[in-house]
């Protein structure tokens, strides 16, 4: 993950400069988001967080995981500790996308399945046992992805699927819009308002269809 540009600015409230939340564009295989945080230099690090030697410099988020980790989850090494504040979640770095993997050239839906998927092979079925087997570890800690997608599902070294990006991850019963929960048009159910099991299961049914179907009347999400 790397940091493209960053930027932070300041209001006036009366006689007073306030500060505004830090603002940065952040790349992610491949993949450019917008970053927000209001403390300039990030929350302060807790007693109970591991810190991530400085040898990880490539990696991803979260302390649970960590303290429960598996095989189809996103490793997690630990927070980066910069004079007592965190400035970065260290997770290990992987391969490739699934979506990078099977649609190299980021075809929608739609398009991918009119295509020959040619570079869809016979371990499609155990990539996704797989990555159940990852999501039914995520729920078993009381946590909803909230966003399987195919470029949230990467590949190791030895082809192994991993969930990644842990952004829209909540705990159960979570009201999603309540805390502003990102998730990929496409890959979910925009009415669905809380936190369910459902909505990891509802969407790797649609990494399903998306890998195997015959027809976009299998699609559940436009």
């Amino acid at each position: 993950m790397d940091i493209v540009e960053k930027n932070e600015s300041f209001h006036r409230t009366g006689d007073k400069i306030q500060f505004d939340p830090v603002t940065a564009i952040i790349r992610k295989t491949e993949v450019l988001y917008l970053a927000k945080w209001k403390n300039r230099r990030g929350p302060e690090v807790r007693k109970d967080w591991m810190v991530a030697s400085t040898t990880y410099n490539h990696c991803y988020t979260c302390e649970v995981i960590r303290n429960h980790p598996h095989p189809n989850v996103a490793s997690y090494y630990g927070c980066r500790d910069t004079r007592g504040r965190v400035s970065g979640l260290c997770f290990k770095r992987y391969t490739s996308t699934l979506s990078e993997k099977v649609s190299p050239h980021h075809l929608n839906k739609t398009a991918f399945l009119s295509s020959n998927r040619l570079l869809v092979n016979q371990a499609v079925e155990l990539l996704l046992a797989s990555i159940r087997n990852g999501i039914r570890h995520l729920h078993a800690l009381g946590l909803v992805h909230n966003d399987i997608t195919p470029s949230n599902i990467m590949l190791d070294d030895d082809g192994t699927a991993v969930i990644i990006d842990f952004d829209s991850c909540r705990q159960v019963g979570a009201l999603i819009r309540e805390t502003k929960t990102k998730r990929t048009h496409g890959w979910h159910d925009p009415n669905v308002n809380v936190a369910s099991e459902t909505n990891d299961l509802d969407a790797l049914a649609e990494l399903r269809a998306w890998l195997l179907s015959s027809s976009a009347t299998e699609f559940q999400f436009a």
